[in-house]
């Protein structure tokens, strides 16, 4: 629903609300004059209803988002997480849908609830987990295949993510299975 000074307003509808909209679609098909001023009155009175609403304090306010920008970042995040060992610049995949950078930042943030580094982290740092557990792979091939040429760094970001060291979380995982 447009409101003044720019702004769009969308709430759950009330009893009094849902009413008045029913009474306005009983009446569409409605063959006679009669019907007219009954949906000229049913407007009125739901104009009267909507200009009253409390309006939903920012805390509570959430985004929209279209069926397109989900869909570019459900791609972005397809793309990001086929090959970790790839890393996609945000400015490459906002060029490639032909937005902003922000808008694709925006989109992903909306729909995954996390920024696109943090996101992949998590998926770069429990994919590494898994091979730890499951596999006979080096930290160095395993930090490789999720993307980090430099094994420090990989092993830095893997404590900060698990709480322990690479050979420690498989030393665990290995005494566990």
């Amino acid at each position: 629903m447009f409101c003044p000074h720019g702004s769009t307003y969308i709430s759950t509808a009330t009893h009094e609300t849902e009413e008045i909209l029913k009474k306005l679609w009983e009446l569409y098909d409605f063959p006679a004059s009669f019907a007219v001023i009954q949906m000229k009155i049913y407007t009125l009175a739901l104009f009267s209803v909507l200009q009253n609403l409390e309006a939903i304090p920012k805390s509570q306010a959430c985004t929209f988002f279209t069926e397109s920008q989900v869909n570019i970042a459900k791609k972005v995040e397809n793309i990001i997480t086929s090959d970790l060992r790839l890393h996609h610049p945000a400015w490459e995949l906002a060029e490639y849908f032909s937005i902003s950078e922000t808008s694709l930042k925006n989109y992903f943030r909306g729909v995954y609830g996390q920024n696109i580094s943090v996101y992949l982290r998590e998926m770069r740092m429990n994919k590494a987990g898994e091979l730890l557990a499951s596999t006979r792979l080096s930290v160095a091939e395993i930090a490789a295949q999720v993307g980090y040429l430099n094994q420090s760094k990989f092993a830095s970001v893997f404590k900060k993510h698990f709480g322990v060291s690479p050979l420690e979380y498989r030393r665990t995982r290995h005494l566990d299975s």
